[in-house]
């Protein structure tokens, strides 16, 4: 919820989000300040606004349930319509069958009472009259009566129904006696009169032992020479005509009876044995000579909470509607809570990413800067305005190294990233260089999915211009380290350049008495001086590699070869091996690649271990003290190292001393500075190698082994090692 203060006065008013949780989150980021002003309003200034949402929240509950009412009472009024118009359609169709029946009675007595006066029919007029009694149940009999003017009725022939309607007797001869009743009667002299069928009014019919059914007549006239002189009469039971004539599909929905027009009940069908609830419908059987009302009610009837599944489905979504406000009210509470927590979590998160001196860039699958934190644009001096939405190149890259960082993009958007990180070098606003650390990861949303990439950026100015003043001090250290060695070697290097100092002297002194004898030929002559131009060298290349050795000079990586390295201060191993009676040998693999590496300090890595190597057999005895170096490739992960080994036969490193043994300041000679494998250690992992020894054992002819393994060339990465980093 966003609080909002007018401006002419103090009271205020809560707006619900139009959307869902969404808006809350979308809200919930914003600035801090309107969480702030939450919490500092007074409660009776949130106590107004909450009660107006009750009262707004009642009256719309109120609403909903009105319109459940008024959708109710029309689905209601509907329904009872539609089943109104059932109902008389029934009622109709019922009526219509009785009467259609009937009337083809009519007409099948008219076709037998013509056929009776053929008297070679008679017989087929009887058969058929007792064929259609014996299938016919509604009809009780058939009688045969002689009218004739001034003399009353007399019954000739009677045939019984088969069907004994109502439990009425098959064997009994006649229904009471040859008596007509007032209706019978008066419906007689109708037709006679007439010559036309008719029907007569219903009345009881008697069966014995004071039961009776409801029946009616149909008087059907036979006239010859345009007179009447008999009728034929058909009983009809009223029970049974309802029962018969009217299809069971309309009899199973409704309560159906037959009665007069004055209401009078002549019979009644009903297949459930309950009270009818539901309308009821009269629809008019009109015959003739009778007029009879044939009522239909609705045995089903309107169920008045809930009419039919319409309704229901409208109550119960009405139901889930309300129930659904509930919830959501309650939801929305909860939601208003969670985003009063997502403001403090984001006032906390915005606090801590101001503490932050690590710079924080997020990035979509395009490239496309699309976050970026204080420290980031402290570090490079653009305001987020300027870097967010940015692409390629970033206003940050520094022209020189375009190649280098477009590689790394197309990268990136490929996917090719390094879990290990990289440093490169980015320009500030203002032109200034420095160098970073750079990690990238994938951005992932709340499903797992990638949205983007993260990195994390990490100002190693400072860091390098500290490792910069840390390997000056190496290198004074390692210069040091280079004197006192030589100063070690001085009696050595006096006594190594002594000899061909005195050769050549010796060499020169025999040329010239040769040829001030006048004896020398030209051949003699040039032996001699090839001799002393030999000597020469031999002493100008040890005094070669004390200068090199000796000389200070600013580390630079370059690509080197590690036996040229080798073979550049041999003269220096081979000095001090001779001096300690130690033969050196080495050996060197088929294929040995180049590695990137500071020239000056290898040598120095290479002659302090060959000068540890001769050190450590000095108490074996001299037909074993033999030094090997040992310079080949070797595969390490599916990498290309080259590796180098000095190996000796003496005694090798003490478990005890093997933990210290390239800690600084630690050494186990007496004169020693402690410096000399720790320097080169550092040497080595400056180098991106890595250094260590192992003992050999009796059968390999003992002694030690220390490895340096660097990273053959092709595999190495330039990175911003070798960067002149701005002085302060």
């Amino acid at each position: 919820m966003r609080l909002k203060l007018p401006r002419k006065n103090k009271r205020w008013q809560a707006t619900w989000p139009d959307t869902a949780f969404d808006t809350l989150i979308e809200g919930s980021t914003q600035d801090s300040s309107s969480s702030a002003l939450a919490e500092n309003l007074a409660p009776e200034q949130t106590a107004r606004p909450r009660k107006v949402q009750r009262w707004l929240m009642t009256a719309f509950i109120a609403l909903v349930f009105a319109l459940l009412g008024a959708v109710t009472w029309l689905a209601y009024s509907y329904q009872a319509y539609q089943a109104s118009q059932v109902l008389d359609e029934d009622a109709a169709r019922a009526a219509g069958q009785i009467r259609q029946q009937l009337l083809r009675d009519v007409q099948t007595l008219q076709l037998l009472v013509t056929d009776t006066s053929d008297p070679s029919k008679q017989k087929q007029v009887r058969d058929k009259i007792e064929s259609l009694m014996a299938v016919r149940a509604d009809i009780v009999r058939m009688q045969w009566w002689r009218v004739e003017i001034d003399t009353p009725p007399q019954l000739m022939l009677e045939i019984l129904s088969g069907a004994a309607p109502l439990g009425m007797p098959k064997a009994k001869a006649t229904l009471g006696d040859d008596t007509l009743t007032s209706e019978a009667l008066l419906a007689l002299n109708t037709s006679r009169i007439s010559k036309r069928e008719v029907f007569s009014q219903p009345y009881s019919l008697p069966l014995g032992n004071s039961v009776g059914i409801e029946s009616m007549d149909l008087w059907v006239p036979r006239v010859q020479s345009d007179a009447v002189y008999s009728e034929l009469r058909l009983t009809y039971s009223m029970a049974a005509v309802l029962a018969e004539l009217v299809s069971d599909a309309i009899a199973k929905e409704h309560d159906l009876a037959l009665t007069l027009p004055d209401g009078t009940y002549l019979a009644r069908r009903q297949l459930m044995k309950r009270n009818s609830t539901g309308d009821t419908i009269s629809s008019l059987i009109d015959i003739p000579g009778v007029a009879l009302q044939l009522k239909a009610t609705n045995l089903k009837g309107i169920t008045r909470f809930i009419p039919n599944f319409l309704t229901t489905m409208v109550f119960a979504l009405g139901a889930l509607l309300v129930l659904s406000l509930v919830l959501l009210l309650q939801d929305v509470r909860k939601r208003l809570a969670l985003q009063r927590a997502l403001q403090q979590q984001n006032a906390l998160r915005k606090a801590m990413e101001d503490s932050l001196v690590t710079g924080l860039r997020a990035r979509d699958l395009a490239g496309y800067i699309t976050y970026v934190n204080p420290a980031l644009c402290q570090m490079v001096g653009f305001t987020a305005k300027e870097l967010t939405g940015r692409g390629a190149p970033m206003p940050y890259w520094a022209p020189e190294g375009l190649p280098e960082y477009n590689a790394r993009h197309a990268n990136m958007l490929a996917g090719v990233i390094s879990k290990e990180g990289f440093e490169t070098i980015f320009m500030r606003k203002n032109g200034e260089r420095f160098a970073v650390m750079i990690f990238e990861a994938p951005l992932l949303n709340d499903k797992g999915k990638q949205t983007g990439w993260m990195s994390s950026i990490v100002d190693i100015t400072e860091q390098r211009r500290m490792q910069a003043t840390a390997r000056a001090q190496q290198e004074q250290l390692a210069q040091q380290a280079r004197l006192a060695t030589m100063g070690e070697l001085s009696s050595s290097l006096s006594h190594e350049l002594n000899q061909p100092l005195a050769a050549i002297s010796s060499y020169a002194t025999a040329t010239l008495n040769m040829v001030n004898s006048g004896a020398a030929t030209h051949i003699d002559i040039q032996d001699g001086l090839s001799r002393i131009v030999r000597q020469a060298q031999r002493a100008g290349q040890v005094i070669r590699s004390v200068h090199d050795f000796v000389r200070r000079k600013n580390p630079v990586k370059e690509v080197i070869d590690l036996r040229a390295v080798l073979n550049g201060v041999y003269p220096l191993i081979d000095l001090q091996a001779k001096q300690a009676q130690v033969t050196v040998k080495t050996r060197f693999g088929q294929y040995v690649p180049d590695v990137l590496a500071d020239r000056l300090m290898i040598e120095q890595v290479l002659l302090n271990l060959t000068r540890n190597a001769v050190d450590a057999m000095k108490t074996v005895p001299v037909a074993k003290r033999q030094m090997v170096i040992d310079i080949r490739a070797h595969e390490v992960n599916d990498a290309i190292k080259t590796r180098f080994t000095v190996v000796d036969q003496g005694l090798g490193v003490p478990d005890d001393v093997g933990q210290q043994v390239f800690s600084a300041f630690f050494s186990t000679k007496s004169d020693g500075m402690g410096m000399g494998l720790a320097i080169c250690r550092s040497v080595v992992e400056a180098a991106h190698g890595s250094l260590w020894f192992e003992n050999r054992s009796a059968e390999d002819g003992g002694g030690c082994q220390f490895i340096v393994e660097l990273p053959a060339h092709e595999n190495t990465e330039l990175d911003a090692t070798n960067v002149k980093m701005p002085s302060k």
